[in-house]
């Protein structure tokens, strides 16, 4: 019964703390707003459902990048790479999502190759004790020759289910952006993510 009793505590107490903490924020929010009326009044299409779809995959990729260049800032680093790694991810992804691993195997591949490159990055950062921004600047044309050498040309494609699913008609990329800031809301109520603060 305490535990529930806490909990229920714990969840009244985390909305006053958002919103103090995220006070600053405000008038940023109002300004997206205004934008998005804008935008809304001069392209009325926005307004519709597939408008709507178009406008979210138009930068749900950019505010993935935001998303892991705040985590990197937050800790005090920076990465000039993250362009680059979002190439080779692509290509990869063109390349092996329509072969015998299939989507599953893509995904793997895509966030395995960017486990494996963050890591070394990281490692010779911290071991060698360089700047992050000179690693991160060089490795970004070492990725960029990687993707290159994947795929020299363009090419490459993704099942036709997974493009309909992701650019079609429907708000999918914007359903997929709100599941990741509700997750990465969640990594902050744990221990690591309150260390990020």
């Amino acid at each position: 019964m305490s535990t529930v009793g806490s909990s229920r505590q714990t969840g009244a107490l985390y909305w006053p703390v958002q919103l103090r903490r995220n006070v600053g924020v405000r008038g940023l929010f109002a300004v997206v707003m205004a934008f998005l009326v804008a935008y809304g009044v001069l392209f009325p299409g926005l307004l519709t459902g597939s408008g709507f779809a178009k406008f979210t995959q138009s930068w749900f990729p950019l505010a993935l990048v935001a998303m892991a260049q705040a985590i990197l800032m937050l800790t005090g680093g920076i990465s000039l790479a993250i362009g680059a790694m979002v190439s080779l991810g692509a290509v990869i992804a063109a390349t092996i999502m329509t072969g015998p691993l299939g989507v599953a195997g893509g995904a793997a591949a895509v966030a395995l190759t960017g486990l494996g490159i963050g890591a070394a990055t990281g490692l010779i950062v911290v071991k060698l004790r360089l700047p992050a921004i000179v690693v991160t600047l060089a490795g970004s044309f070492i990725i960029g020759g990687a993707a290159l050498l994947i795929l020299p040309r363009p090419g490459g494609a993704i099942p036709e289910w997974l493009s309909d699913l992701l650019a079609g008609n429907t708000p999918a990329a914007f359903v997929l952006l709100v599941l990741i800031v509700l997750l990465w809301k969640l990594y902050l109520a744990t221990p690591l993510g309150l260390s990020l603060y």
